[in-house]
């Protein structure tokens, strides 16, 4: 049994990752910005903890005081951190031309400057673990940009190459840092739409993370990359969008 941190645990693909590891019988803790997002994903999810502790703490993944105290209450808790799942961002779309600096500042504080944050005021406990973790969740939208989404592609780059440079600083402290890199992913609360069901659930992104704890200590998994088998053709040959990757 491990104790795991899931930041933006509380919707979407943080959920499911929450829950598969929950699941395996694991200790969570997520954060998330709302206090109501997380009242709804401890009803949600309360009945997989069973006697495992499952809780939720308020920050903000963009300020760096929040995420100091998001993870000493993390501690607290749990009494450590063994792992922990790097997953809160923002999607703030528009091109180079409409978007707004504004927009483009949070969504750099979220989904880069947390992912940094989280790492960095996490290694000290991690370094405790007998078997310590890292993943952090990019996208395919990384290395495959979409029209529309130049702070989205140009964080989720960001990431990947962050995970890198942090797995190479930390690997003989025997750390493990790994990329997980989906695609086309159906994270809305309601129910999947026929024409969506070829798209993954976020659950199986929590299930590929889970599944990658079984290697043994010898073998890092450093990027892996979680594509739906029977996506659709885009309607015009030669485009690939964010929707058909």
């Amino acid at each position: 049994m491990s104790n795991v941190l899931v930041t933006g645990g509380s919707r979407g693909v943080g959920k499911g990752i929450c829950q598969s590891f929950l699941e395996q019988g694991h200790n969570v803790v997520f954060t998330c910005r709302s206090q109501e997002n997380l009242s709804d994903c401890m009803n949600s999810l309360s009945s997989f903890a069973k006697q495992n502790i499952f809780r939720g703490v308020i920050c903000d993944s963009g300020i760096f005081e929040e995420v100091r105290s998001a993870v000493s209450s993390s501690v607290d808790i749990m009494g450590s951190i063994d792992i922990l799942v790097n997953n809160a961002g923002l999607r703030k779309y528009g091109s180079i031309q409409d978007i707004n600096v504004e927009s483009w500042i949070e969504a750099v504080n979220t989904n880069i400057n947390g992912y940094f944050y989280f790492c960095k005021l996490c290694l000290p406990h991690l370094k405790k673990s007998i078997d310590p973790w890292i993943f952090n969740i990019g996208s395919t939208a990384a290395y495959t940009s979409f029209a529309g989404g130049i702070s989205y592609n140009t964080t989720k780059a960001a990431v990947h190459a962050l995970s890198s440079s942090i797995e190479l600083d930390v690997r003989k402290e025997g750390i493990r840092v790994c990329t997980i890199s989906p695609g086309n992913i159906f994270n809305k609360e309601h129910e999947c739409p026929k024409e969506d069901v070829w798209m993954m659930k976020p659950v199986e992104v929590g299930y590929c993370i889970v599944n990658l704890l079984k290697f043994d200590k010898s073998i890092t998994p450093t990027i892996i990359e979680l594509k739906p088998t029977d996506s659709p053709d885009h309607p015009e040959k030669g485009i690939r969008t964010l929707r058909y990757i």
